[in-house]
Parts: structure tokens; sequence; C-alpha cells
């Protein structure tokens, strides 16, 4: 920008100013980047700066929690997601949704969590609940061997810690039989395996 709209002066200057919007309802105000022309006093704000503004906005709304129709919708479009879409990953119908935006119907509280988890995790650049929900609807066959991560010992856990302190061999607490509870479904498959402690 080299002038002023308003005056079409050049004396231009960097300044901070505090800048307000209003999405969903609400009024959120925070201090942002402008250029203010010296003359007239006008200021002006660069696109990207608006759009970090109305997305630090629905990142509260999404948030706090307390969400109503016109929240809802806002989060809603934040996704970046048609409309269809997110209703099928909430495991809803896009009729429903449009009725919880125009505030027809109550919003399903966990639903809005949810909406607001996938919102707050694709403005930090992840998509974890977007790509868990996708896979429950569509769900791929499990190979006949699934390979994990290597598996590292945690010495903060108290497991460990209990181990490093016997100082003697002792069984795994999954298959020790004089020391462990009944076991559990996810138990009863495990092998038992001696755990050498130095």
């Amino acid at each position: 920008m080299k002038r002023c709209v308003e005056c079409k002066s050049e004396e231009l200057e960097e300044a901070n100013i505090e800048e307000k919007c209003r999405v969903g309802g609400r009024t959120f105000v925070a201090s942002v980047p402008a250029i203010r022309c010296c003359r007239c006093g006008e200021t002006y704000l660069a696109h990207d700066v608006m759009v970090a503004l109305h997305r630090g906005a629905v990142a509260e709304l999404a948030r706090h929690g307390d969400v109503d129709s016109e929240s809802f919708k806002r989060i809603c479009r934040a996704t970046g997601l048609p409309l269809g879409e997110v209703a099928g990953l909430l495991g809803i119908t896009a009729e429903t949704m449009c009725r919880w935006e125009d505030g027809e119907e109550p919003i399903d509280r966990n639903a809005a969590a949810l909406l607001s988890i996938m919102v707050l995790e694709r403005f930090d650049g992840h998509t974890t609940a977007f790509d868990r929900l996708k896979a429950a609807i569509n769900p791929e066959p499990w190979p006949e061997t699934i390979r994990l991560a290597p598996i590292v010992p945690d010495a903060a856990s108290d497991l460990t810690a209990s181990l490093l302190d016997t100082g003697d061999s002792v069984l795994c607490p999954a298959c020790d039989e004089s020391s462990r509870q009944p076991k559990t479904g996810e138990e009863e498959d495990m092998p038992e395996r001696r755990v050498a402690v130095a």
C-alpha cells in the first residue's frame, strides 16, 4: 500500500490497533498490526490479519463449550468441510445439522464438543479426531499381522520404577500367578514371560 485511500496521502506508518470482530453473536477484540495514515488517521488491515482475527474468535468459541446455534454454525464452517460430510462424521443427517444451526432443535452437547475438537485440531495443524471418525465410518480390513511402533519403556512409570527397585528377576504382572488380580480380557491372550531386571 503506497497511499491512503481516503486522503491520498503517502505518509503511512505501521501501528498496532485494537480491532473488534463479531462472530457467533459475540464481540471479540485483539491487538493487531495495521497501516495508519499519518494525516487523517485512517487504518488498514491486511487480509491475512483479518483471517487470523476471525479464526481466533472461532477458536475461542470452540474452547468455551457453551455453544449456541450461531456459534455452532461458525464452528461447523471452520472445519472447511461440506455440511453433509460434517453431519456424516457426527453420525447425524444434514437436516438435523440445519435445524441445530437454525436454532430449531437443541444441539447435542457431545456432537458440539467433538466438532469443537476437530476445529481446534485443524487450527493446530492436526487431524486426529477427523481421522478417527473417518476410520470409524469406513474401517479398513485388518491385516493378518499388525506391526506396532517400537516399544520404549517409560522409566518414569510406576511399573518400571517398582521393577527397578527389586533388583531381582520377576514375573510380568500380567502373568504372575502369585500376585496378580484375575486377568482381564486383554490379558488372557498375553504369553507368560519373565522380566530380567539388572
